[in-house]
């Protein structure tokens, strides 16, 4: 561990199931406690993805204020960038990981600041910049990082600003309003469910805890299988590592009362799903997947508004990751709000560093 500034200090060790099991105890309190309860940095979450991460040889990250953790995220090494020969970090993500906010402790915004820029100036001279990727674009967090490193007189630049769709509800009885869809959308989904429902009974399905979720996760890749994914070897039915992690994951997931999984069933049987981790407010949309053979009546379509129906509907605060590509059609004509999403980078402090940057920022084609 090294003393960074006042009572900040650091660790950084390779991630392994063992570097896991050490920070275990602390790593849920942060979590339970993060600013974003980002479900893809939870511990259980982490633990099933090295089998997937082994390749990028990620090392962990976890800052601390005194003894207490106030941060922690996943790193790698990379080089070359905008065509120019630069070592640099970036957040290690695996492609089942699609936001990489890291987990924060609320009230240490700051700390966590001056502790990811201080170890990155502490880092090897081969590495000229950080690259944080997937944040939230939430003011509160990039509020915290742009005055930290404004005060240090750090170099950052924004390289990606972007939004995606999202359901955000505030606690309470809500009513269920789809104004914002367009009525020639509508009714296309009300057509296409009643065409569904002259082929039997239509109902939608949750996993409860008494509920074998392995069993419902076996069905979701007989679903997920079906089409263009087969054809084209993307299912997580074509990949054993795939399927290993979701299924240590989901078993986790579910202890944690950290799942929402739903299927629209016809006549019992399950035509499509849609699966969901979350923790307190926040839920990030991991899979999807519908029968192929059942397309012209659109059951994904039809589950994605139920799935807003849900979440505007149960009362609570919410605030929903599509977790998907910001040109995604399909919801951002569904549901009603967007997430931002932003890459920071972040540079050293150090005069080189600061060269190599600027002239790395001048090749940048991004938003700054």
């Amino acid at each position: 561990m090294t003393q960074l500034e006042g009572h900040v200090n650091y660790k950084t060790v390779p991630l392994t199931a063992q570097a896991v099991a050490d920070l275990d105890d602390q790593w849920h309190d942060l979590a339970a406690g993060a600013v974003e309860k980002n479900v893809y940095f939870f511990p259980w979450f982490i633990r099933a993805s090295l089998g997937i991460y082994e390749n990028k040889q990620p090392t962990l990250l976890s800052i601390y204020y005194d003894d207490l953790l106030i941060g922690l995220l996943t790193f790698e090494e990379s080089f070359g960038y905008a065509k120019l020969p630069i070592g640099f970090y970036r957040t290690a993500l695996h492609p089942h990981q699609f936001t990489g906010t890291p987990l924060i402790r609320d009230g240490y915004l700051d700390s966590f600041a001056a502790g990811l820029g201080l170890w990155i100036d502490d880092a090897p001279q081969s590495r000229s910049f950080c690259q944080l990727r997937q944040l939230n674009g939430d003011e509160e967090i990039v509020s915290a990082l742009e005055k930290r490193f404004t005060a240090e007189k750090r170099a950052f630049i924004f390289l990606e600003r972007n939004q995606r769709a999202a359901i955000l509800t505030p606690e309470g009885p809500a009513q269920i309003s789809h104004s914002h869809i367009s009525k020639g959308r509508l009714k296309s989904i009300k057509r296409r469910r009643k065409n569904l429902e002259k082929l039997g009974s239509v109902t939608i399905e949750t996993l409860s805890k008494n509920d074998d979720i392995q069993s419902w996760f076996d069905d979701f890749l007989r679903v997920e299988n079906c089409g263009w994914k087969n054809e084209l070897s993307t299912s997580i039915q074509e990949n054993p590592a795939d399927i290993e992690f979701y299924r240590e994951m989901l078993g986790d997931a579910q202890k944690n009362n950290c799942v929402n999984f739903f299927r629209l069933c016809l006549d019992g049987k399950a035509i499509a799903y849609t699966l969901d981790i979350l923790s307190g407010p926040f839920s990030y949309c991991l899979k999807c997947g519908h029968d192929f053979e059942y397309r012209k009546f659109a059951p994904g379509v039809l589950l994605e508004l139920e799935t807003l129906n849900y979440y505007v509907s149960n009362g609570e605060k919410n605030i929903v990751d599509s977790c998907t590509h910001y040109d995604n059609t399909m919801l951002n004509d569904l549901w009603p709000d967007r997430k931002k999403i932003i890459s920071l980078a972040i540079a050293r402090k150090q005069i080189h560093h600061k060269i190599l940057f600027n002239i790395m920022s001048q090749f940048n084609t991004l938003i700054k």
